[in-house]
């Protein structure tokens, strides 16, 4: 039998952000130092440990060349 391999097609928000950070050459002080988001914190939400705030994720974004965008608002 062949095994099954699931792929995720569309990845999460912080799945996307923290792929980006791992891959774009940029030490996880640097990227802190550029966002102005505590080291400590960066880490942690590299690491899977915790999650981060919209906010965060919005100077993430900009640093790291990736673009945020609002999906459909309920009306």
């Amino acid at each position: 039998m062949s095994k099954k391999t699931s792929k995720k097609i569309n990845p999460t928000l912080s799945e996307t952000i923290r792929n980006k950070i791992l891959s774009c050459g940029l030490t996880q002080y640097k990227i802190a130092q550029e966002t102005g988001i505590d080291a400590g914190v960066l880490s942690r939400f590299v690491t899977g440990e915790r999650s981060i705030k919209m906010e965060t994720a919005e100077k993430l974004c900009k640093a790291l060349g990736l673009v945020l965008v609002e999906l459909g608002k309920p009306e």
